[in-house]
C-alpha cells in the first residue's frame, strides 16, 4: 500500500432530525439553520409521517425560502402536510 494522498473535499454528514405533531390545520414547517444550505445548494431531506408512531410512511416535503416580514426572512423552511394529530419526522443532511 502506498502513502496516503491529500484529503478531499468534505462531503455531507451533518444530520438534523426534526419532529413534532401536526397542528389543527395539518401543516408543519421547520426553520433550517443557515449552515444547512440555500435554495441554490439545498440540503438532502426526507420526511416521514405516522398516525401511531409505529408505522412510518414516506411523505413529500417542500423546501422553501422565507420571504415574509418575520424574523426569519432569508432562511430555508421545510414544510410538510398531513392530518391533524399525526406525527412527523424530518431528516436533513447537509
Amino acid at each position: 500500500m502506498g502513502p496516503e494522498g491529500p484529503p478531499g473535499e468534505s462531503g455531507p454528514g451533518t444530520r438534523l432530525v426534526l419532529s413534532g405533531v401536526f397542528s389543527d390545520n395539518g401543516v408543519a414547517s421547520q426553520i433550517l439553520p443557515p449552515e444547512a444550505g440555500t435554495l441554490a445548494d439545498p440540503p438532502a431531506a426526507t420526511c416521514w409521517v405516522s398516525q401511531d408512531s409505529q408505522l412510518w410512511l414516506s411523505n413529500p416535503c417542500v423546501l422553501g425560502f422565507d420571504v415574509s416580514g418575520s424574523l426569519f426572512v432569508g432562511t430555508l423552511l421545510l414544510g410538510i402536510e398531513d392530518p391533524a394529530g399525526w406525527v412527523y419526522r424530518i431528516v436533513v443532511v447537509y
